[in-house]
Order: structure tokens, then sequence, then C-alpha cells
């Protein structure tokens, strides 16, 4: 039995350092929002990238196209709901993705069904994603609402080359479900007045 254990311990470690055991955690801090998340190994972390606060890119490959995954704090209160409207909500985003991909002469390919789960220090991540195509090559992205320590809203974005996908999609799955909400010293002064 001892022999087993040790036998699939080895081969999970083996099969996540292939994928960025090496990970290195990095904390963020945007306004009153700090968060860590891990960063893959031979990933960069850019801050005000194309728009996002906080982006992870993968490495080039050999087609000049990496994955990136943005981040950008939405500010929620207590009292706001994620996704409230239902099916409204998720309208509204195909509605959205079609007139963008319109403007840039693309077209969708599929669209996931929504998503609402929870993982280890997440309360809520609500989850929508498409792939589609553009004059320049297919693509998938996925939108993530994740709800940090009961008030904080955070959008995650990723954009995964079709070509990619079978690696990529793993290891972004992987490092959104690293991200911790922290506190900051004036949050938590804020809660101890309350």
């Amino acid at each position: 039995m001892f022999v087993i254990r040790t036998l699939l311990f080895a081969a999970t470690v083996a099969l996540y350092s292939a994928d960025g055991a090496n990970a290195a955690i990095k904390e963020f801090k945007i306004g009153d929002d700090r968060f860590t998340i891990d960063v893959p190994k031979d990933w960069q972390s850019p801050l005000d990238f194309y728009g996002f606060p906080v982006s992870l890119i993968g490495p080039d490959t050999n087609e000049g196209r990496r994955t990136v995954i943005g981040i950008t704090p939405a500010g929620a209160s207590d009292d706001e709901k994620v996704f409230d409207q239902g099916d409204k909500d998720i309208k509204a985003y195909i509605a959205g993705r079609e007139a963008w991909l319109e403007q840039y002469d693309g077209k969708s390919i599929s669209f996931d069904s929504y998503q609402k789960t929870k993982w280890e220090g997440i309360e809520e991540a609500h989850t929508l994603g498409y792939h589609y195509s553009l004059p320049t090559g297919k693509f998938y992205e996925r939108s993530l609402f994740v709800l940090c320590n009961g008030r904080r809203l955070y959008h995650i974005k990723a954009l995964v080359p079709s070509e990619q996908e079978k690696t990529d999609n793993r290891i972004v799955d992987e490092t959104m479900k690293t991200l911790k909400c922290t506190k900051t010293v004036a949050q938590k002064a804020r809660e101890k007045k309350q």
C-alpha cells in the first residue's frame, strides 16, 4: 500500500511540475484591493497591460500568440449580486460578444453554458465563455466573476489561442483557483469600527 501511495504522489507531482509547480506566489494591490495568485513558471505578470490592472501572460509560442489572463477588481459591495438577473445577464453577455465580433469581422463558434461554482477561499465564481474566430485565428475566451471575502468582486478574463487550448486551459483553471483575497490595513480598520 505504501508503494502505491508513493507512486501516486510522485506521478501527481510530476504531472503538476510539468505545468507550473514552480509557480511563484505574487501579491498585487490595486487601490483597496489586495490579492495573491500563483504565476506559472515562464509566465509574465505585467501591470496595466491592455486595460487590465493585472495580467498574466503565457510563454511565447511558435505561432507568436500567447495565452493572457486579465484580472480587474470590480468593486462590488455587500448588497450587490452577481448575475442577479439570470438569463437577462447571460443574453446581454452573448449580445455583447456578438457585437464585438461584428466590429472585427469575427464569428462566434460556440458559447459555454453559465456555471456557478466555488473553491477554497472563494464563496462564488460565475463563469461564461465562448469560442470564436477572427481573421487572425481561433480563440477561446472565458470570463469569471469571483466574489472574495463576501464583498469584493473580481473580473478575470482568460484568452487562449485555439492551438494552445489543450495545455493552457488546464493551466488557466489551476491558476485562477489560486486567487486568494487578502484585506488591506484600511479594510481591516473599517471592519473593526463596524
